[in-house]
C-alpha cells in the first residue's frame, strides 16, 4: 500500500467517524429532551407525595 492509498484510508475513516459521531450527537439531543421531561415529571410525583404527606399529617388525631 502506498502513502497516498493510506492517507486516502485515513481521510475516508475520519469521514466515517464523523457521521458516526453527527448520528450520536442526534441520538444524545432526543435522550437529553426525554431525560427533561422524566425529571419534570419526577418533580411533579415528589411534590405531590410531599404534599399530600403533610396533608395526611394534619388529618391525623394527636396522640
Amino acid at each position: 500500500m502506498s502513502v497516498f492509498d493510506r492517507v486516502l484510508t485515513g481521510i475516508k475513516d475520519v469521514i466515517l467517524i464523523r457521521e458516526e459521531v453527527n448520528q450520536l450527537s442526534e441520538v444524545v439531543k432526543v435522550m437529553i429532551v426525554d431525560l427533561r421531561e422524566h425529571d419534570r415529571r419526577l418533580i411533579r410525583l415528589e411534590t405531590l407525595a410531599e404534599v399530600e404527606g403533610q396533608t395526611v399529617r394534619r388529618r391525623l388525631p394527636k396522640a
